[in-house]
C-alpha cells in the first residue's frame, strides 16, 4: 500500500513537470525565493555639520475636515450636514407642501382644542379609572333590559331642567318597549312623558309607536304674529297640556328607505297668564301686543296626520353621507263650540356630504311649512302656528321668537370629529353652522329679501345611533343664546 507521503510527493512532481514543459513560471509555493537586493553602498563622509540651524518647515498634509466654504450648487441641508462634520449623504423625507385648504377647514378645529385644553385633565381621570363602565354599569342591569337614562338641559331661556327616565326593554321576550320620565326646571315648570313602542310580525315588522305627554309651562315665551315683531314685545303665557299621539309605519321601514307614518292623537289645551321675573304676561290692560285667538281658555283638538320619509343615511347620528327627506301634513279640528282648527302642510330636506377624510362633514338643511284654517269662519290655536326660534332652525334667537302661518329656514353647517373615548363609539364632533329663515303670513311676504339670520358653534357627544350630549352658541343680532341638552335621541 502506498503511504500518504509517498502520494503527496508523486503529485507535486507531476505539478512541477507540467509547468515546465508549458513555460509558465512555477506556482508561488514551490518557486524560489527572489534575491535580496545589495545593500546600499554607504555616502561618502560629509562634511561636518555647521552650528544647528531652524529646520525648514514640513509640507502641510491634507486636511480630512470637509471644507464648510458656501457652495452655490449645495442646499441649506446639505452645507448644515457638512458643517456638522457629515460627508455621507443622508436621505430625508420631502417636506410636506402647504396645503392652505386643508388649513383653513382645520382652523374650528385648532380652535376647539385650544379651548378644551383644561378639560385635558378630566378626561385622563375618567379614561384612566374608565368612570363611563361605572356608571353604566351601574344605570342598567346585566341584560339590558332595564336601564335609566339621566336627562340633563339648560337653555338661556328655560333655565336648568334636570330628570331621568326609565326605559324597559324586552322584559316579555317580544321586542317591546316602554319608557317612563320626566324633567323638572329651577322655575317650577316641569314635563312628564311615557311611551311604548312594539314591532308586530305578523304586520311585515311594522311599528305601533305610542306617547302621553303632559306638561306645565308658567314662561311660554311670546312675542306676537309676525316676521317684524321686536325684542321688546317679549311676553309670557302659561301653557298647560295633555298630547296623546298614536303612529303606525305604513309600510315597513326594515326593508326600504323610505317609509310613512300615519298619526292618531288627541290635544287639550289651557292657557293664561304668565309669570316671569324679567316679563310681562300676556293680556295686560293695554297692552300693544295682542293675545293669541285662543288666549285664556281651554280647547281640545283631535289630529290626523300624514308623514313620508326618506332616509338612506349611513347611520342615524356620526352621519357621513345620505339624505334625510320628509313631508308631512296634519288635520288639527276642534272638538268644542270655539272653531279652532288648522291644516299644516311641510316639508324639509338635509343632505350629508363629506368633504375631506377622518369624518369631516357639510350638513345642509333646508324646510318650509305653512298653516291655514280648513274651514272659512275657523281660527289658528296658538300651538299651530310656523315656529322660528333657538329649537325651530334658528339657534342664535330665544324660544318661540318668531309665528306666523307661512316660514322657511335653512342652516348650512360644518363638522369634524376630535376626541373618541378609547376604543368605544362615543365621539366628540364640533361644529360651525349658520341659520337663515323668516315667517309670513301671505306668500307674497314669504320670499321677501329680509331675513334674520345667526352663527354660532357647537359640540356633540354621540354614537352612531343617538346624540348623547350637545351645546351649541348662537350669535344674532338679538343676542347670543345657548342651548345644553342630554340624553336626546334621533
Amino acid at each position: 500500500m502506498i503511504s500518504r507521503r509517498a502520494l503527496a510527493a508523486g503529485l507535486i512532481v507531476l505539478v512541477a513537470g507540467s509547468t515546465a514543459a508549458s513555460g509558465e513560471p512555477p506556482p508561488a509555493a514551490f518557486a524560489p525565493p527572489p534575491p535580496s537586493p545589495p545593500a546600499p553602498a554607504p555616502p561618502p563622509n560629509p562634511t561636518p555639520p555647521g552650528p544647528p540651524s531652524t529646520p525648514a518647515a514640513a509640507p502641510a498634509a491634507p486636511s480630512t475636515a470637509p471644507s464648510t466654504a458656501a457652495d452655490p450648487g449645495q442646499t441649506a441641508t446639505v452645507r448644515a450636514d457638512r458643517a456638522a462634520g457629515i460627508t455621507t449623504p443622508i436621505w430625508r423625507e420631502p417636506d410636506e407642501p402647504l396645503d392652505l385648504p386643508w388649513h383653513i377647514l382645520s382652523l374650528p378645529e385648532y380652535v376647539v382644542e385650544l379651548l378644551f385644553t383644561p378639560l385635558g385633565f378630566v378626561v385622563g381621570l375618567v379614561e384612566r379609572d374608565r368612570v363611563d363602565r361605572r356608571i353604566f354599569d351601574f344605570l342598567r342591569n346585566d341584560a339590558g333590559t332595564v336601564k335609566v337614562v339621566p336627562t340633563f338641559k339648560f337653555s338661556g331661556g328655560d333655565g336648568l331642567g334636570l330628570g331621568a327616565s326609565l326605559e324597559l326593554q324586552s322584559l316579555l321576550g317580544r321586542g317591546e318597549k316602554l319608557e317612563m320620565g320626566g324633567v323638572v326646571l329651577v322655575n317650577r315648570d316641569y314635563k312628564l312623558a311615557a311611551g311604548y313602542e312594539q314591532s308586530f310580525a305578523s304586520l311585515d315588522g311594522r311599528t305601533l309607536e305610542t306617547s302621553l305627554e303632559y306638561e306645565l309651562n308658567q314662561d311660554l315665551d311670546f312675542y306676537g304674529i309676525g316676521n317684524d315683531t321686536r325684542k321688546a314685545d317679549h311676553r309670557v303665557i302659561e301653557r298647560r297640556g295633555i298630547d296623546a299621539i298614536a303612529s303606525m309605519e305604513v309600510f315597513s321601514r326594515a326593508s326600504h328607505d323610505s317609509y310613512g307614518l300615519l298619526e292618531l292623537g288627541y290635544q287639550r289645551a289651557t292657557t293664561g297668564r304668565g309669570s316671569d321675573a324679567n316679563a310681562d304676561p300676556v293680556g295686560e290692560p293695554g297692552d300693544t301686543v295682542p293675545p293669541p285667538a285662543d288666549f285664556d281658555r281651554a280647547t281640545s283638538h283631535a289630529l290626523v296626520g300624514l308623514v313620508m320619509r326618506h332616509d338612506s343615511r349611513d347611520t342615524p347620528a356620526r352621519t357621513q353621507r345620505g339624505v334625510l327627506a320628509e313631508v308631512r301634513t296634519r288635520l288639527s279640528t276642534g272638538l268644542d263650540k270655539a272653531n279652532f282648527s288648522a291644516l299644516s302642510i311641510g316639508g324639509q330636506v338635509t343632505g350629508y356630504v363629506p368633504v375631506l377624510p377622518l369624518y369631516r362633514v357639510l350638513v345642509g338643511s333646508l324646510a318650509v311649512e305653512g298653516v291655514l284654517p280648513p274651514y272659512g269662519n275657523g281660527e289658528i290655536p296658538l300651538d299651530e302656528y310656523v315656529l322660528l326660534g333657538r329649537k325651530d332652525g334658528l339657534r342664535g334667537f330665544p324660544n318661540y321668537r318668531f309665528r306666523d302661518q307661512l316660514g322657511w329656514w335653512g342652516s348650512l353647517e360644518y363638522r369634524y370629529p376630535i376626541y373618541r373615548y378609547q376604543d368605544s363609539p362615543f365621539v366628540l364632533s364640533p361644529g360651525l353652522f349658520a341659520d337663515v329663515g323668516r315667517v309670513a303670513s301671505t306668500f307674497t311676504e314669504l320670499w321677501q329679501p329680509t331675513f334674520h339670520w345667526d352663527v354660532g358653534i357647537g359640540i356633540a357627544g354621540e354614537v352612531e345611533t343617538s346624540l348623547i350630549i350637545r351645546f351649541d352658541v348662537g350669535y344674532s343680532k338679538e343676542g347670543i343664546g345657548t342651548t345644553f341638552t342630554l340624553g336626546k335621541e334621533l
